[in-house]
């Protein structure tokens, strides 16, 4: 009710104020529909993609460091994610510019990493060392599959 008296006042004294305003109530409403529409028309497959990908060319035996646990629930591979406390720590380098993490899941050279977007996000695999030691061997959306050299 009090939105519709505060348009009627400035329909009558702002006219343009009033179109203007109303203008953006239905940006703020259309945009995140149109976002949220695209989201369910066209939904991000790479995780499954990747899944797909893991179970045709590595073996379920091999080894996958990741910290990507959406993988873990799609295939039946092994995996090794890193410790749950570094969760806190990763918020905190990231967000707070708190210290920097300190993991090196790469140490035990596992056969394959896949980086995804929290893997990214978070840097826990050095691009250095990823370049150094592993082959890129599939990329998919945000998820990256590297094979030990």
């Amino acid at each position: 009710r009090l939105l519709a008296d505060l348009y009627g006042w400035l329909r009558v004294r702002r006219p343009l104020l009033a179109r203007g305003l109303v203008a953006y109530a239905a940006l703020l409403v259309a945009l995140p529909l149109a976002l949220s529409a695209r989201g369910v028309l066209s939904p991000d497959r790479s995780a499954q993609q990747m899944a797909e990908y893991l179970d045709a060319h590595v073996p379920a035996a091999a080894l996958v460091e990741t910290w990507e646990p959406e993988l873990g629930l799609l295939t039946d591979h092994r995996y090794h994610y890193p410790p749950i406390g570094l969760l806190d720590a990763a918020v905190r380098h990231t967000w707070l510019a708190g210290p920097p993490l300190i993991y090196n899941g790469l140490a035990d050279r596992p056969p394959y990493v896949v980086v995804g977007s929290f893997g990214s996000w978070t840097g826990i695999y050095p691009v250095v060392a990823l370049d150094r030691d592993y082959l890129e061997t599939y990329r998919v959306g945000a998820y990256t599959l590297f094979r030990r050299k």
